[in-house]
């Protein structure tokens, strides 16, 4: 099996991504933290939750509760890990294979 085409750092960086959204989309692992919050007439509430990705796209949670809230948005903490999992990982491991490629270039020119 030739898996020379694994070379390239930008096909890592596509593949290392697409692996990392399917990884938060499907398992449902509730990675990012979120702010919610509630109002209605005196009643007002607001709390800290961790959610999957796939709640977002309105699979794996119950959307009669979940359209209860006004907002929902990432906390800061949620922010930074939605970037360090769908991108920084990513970013990081194809830095790798790019490193790794220039010392085999330079060694093969010795």
């Amino acid at each position: 099996m030739n898996i020379s085409f694994l070379k390239s750092p930008r096909i890592i960086f596509v593949i290392s991504f697409a692996l990392m959204v399917v990884i938060s989309l499907i398992p449902q692992i509730e990675l990012y933290e979120c702010h919610f919050y509630y109002k209605d007439g005196v009643q007002e509430l607001d709390f800290k939750k961790n959610m999957s990705l796939s709640y977002f796209l309105g699979y794996g949670y119950d959307m009669e509760a979940f359209s209860l809230y006004q907002t929902i948005d990432f906390t800061w903490k949620g922010k930074l890990m939605f970037f360090l999992l769908l991108l920084g990982f990513p970013l990081m491991l194809s830095y790798r294979f790019a490193l790794r490629n220039k010392l085999n270039n330079q060694k093969d020119t010795e």
